[in-house]
């Protein structure tokens, strides 16, 4: 399992690689055409699920996953229509069978984030509203991160200097089961906020880094705060 996020497309042009070993440690490689992506703005390789490799394009206003079977063969393309409306892709949980999008969108004066679970062939059979934000004018950016199992799934956004949005959601169950704000006394959130962490069993370590330059090396330090699975701070 993997969790995933899209990458900008940089000379336009995609080659997929499939590697299999096999007992005897030799290797099959297959390797697909050329896919031409030059109008796309990014893409994500959600790789083998099932008997499928699946492409995830985003075209801007739209997202499709290109399908192709394990060959590479191209099988098709499906639109993501999941709303109405344009939606915003924050990232990609796969599993061996089947893998869940979470994405947001803005509706009238509400933000929702959603989970959508598909199965490799595009097939929704399952969606979940991970949270609503009230009195919206402004999309917000939410980033994503998750456990080295994927069970777990952190979004978060950074509201404004001092607050940082923190979202935890139960990917196998398909639950939340917080979301708090964070603040911490002499940190910026828009310029310290180094990185999150997930671990297995469903705690956050949010990591800062404070005066990181040359001229003042002593001063330069690493800040971390861990959240339990219920979202309180066990130690800042």
């Amino acid at each position: 399992m993997c969790s995933l996020q899209f990458s900008k497309i940089v000379s336009g042009i995609v080659v997929l690689i499939t590697v299999f070993a096999s007992l005897g440690h030799a290797q099959k490689v297959t390797v697909s055409p050329e896919l031409l992506l030059r109008d796309d703005y990014s893409f994500a390789l959600l790789g083998q699920v099932d008997d499928k490799i699946v492409l995830v394009r985003n075209k801007g206003y739209t997202q499709t996953l290109s399908i192709f079977n394990s060959g590479l063969g191209f099988i098709q393309e499906i639109p993501m229509d999941f709303e109405d409306r344009k939606v915003n892709i924050i990232g990609f949980v796969t599993s061996e069978h089947d893998f869940n999008c979470y994405y947001s969108f803005r509706d009238d004066s509400k933000e929702y984030i959603k989970s959508v679970k598909l199965s490799s062939s595009g097939e929704q059979y399952f969606q979940d509203t991970v949270f609503v934000r009230e009195n919206v004018f402004l999309s917000e950016y939410y980033q994503f991160s998750g456990s080295d199992d994927d069970r777990y799934i952190a979004i978060h956004n950074v509201i404004d200097e001092s607050t940082l949005q923190l979202i935890l959601y139960d990917n196998q169950e398909m639950e939340q089961l917080y979301e708090t704000k964070l603040i911490v006394q002499d940190v910026s959130m828009r310029r310290h906020l180094l990185g999150i962490e997930v671990t297995n069993s469903g705690k956050l370590a949010v990591l800062f880094e404070k005066n990181n330059n040359s001229y003042r090396k002593e001063r330069h330090h690493y800040r971390m705060v861990t959240l339990d699975k219920s979202g309180e701070v066990v130690d800042i």
